[in-house]
Order: C-alpha cells, then structure tokens, then sequence
C-alpha cells in the first residue's frame, strides 16, 4: 500500500486505523490497543507490523498536508458533521 498512487485506499486504510470504539486517537493509541487485548495471541505480532506500516503511511500521507495528524480529533470532526451534516464524508 505505501507504493500505490491510489491515496483514495490510502486515506480510507488510514481513516480506519484512527477510529476507536470510543472516538478518533492517534495510530499510536489505537494500535497499542489492539496489542494489549491481543497480548499472547497470533494477531499481536500482526498488529505490532501494522502498527509500523500505519505510522509510515501517516508520514506519507501528511509530509505536503495543511494539517497534522494531531488535528484530526473528535473535535474538529464534530465540526464538520455540524457544517455539512452526518452524510458529509
């Protein structure tokens, strides 16, 4: 994926990989998540390599942006919904 020019794919993988149960949070916070309740299992291996592969993918996506990752939140997301409504994205 870090070698495709498909950024539609690149966003979407991204966008996922920052929403929680409970709200958006760093690749970092979600990711070390997913590790802790996989402690011992199979998929923790998995997700400590995705973890890596999503921290890549952010630097790339974000190395010419406007923005930072840190300002995508609940927040400023909240902010959208209320301009464009719930079917904005």
């Amino acid at each position: 994926m870090l070698n495709s020019d498909d950024y539609d794919l690149k966003i979407c993988c991204y966008s996922d990989a920052r929403v929680a149960p409970y709200g958006i949070v760093s690749v970092a916070e979600r990711f070390d998540d997913l590790i802790k309740r996989r402690k011992g299992s199979p998929a923790e291996k998995k997700y400590i390599a995705l973890k890596g592969v999503v921290k890549a993918l952010e630097k790339q996506l974000f190395s010419n942006a406007p923005i930072t990752p840190n300002e995508i939140n609940d927040a400023t997301a909240d902010v959208i919904i209320r301009e464009f409504g719930k079917d904005a994205f």
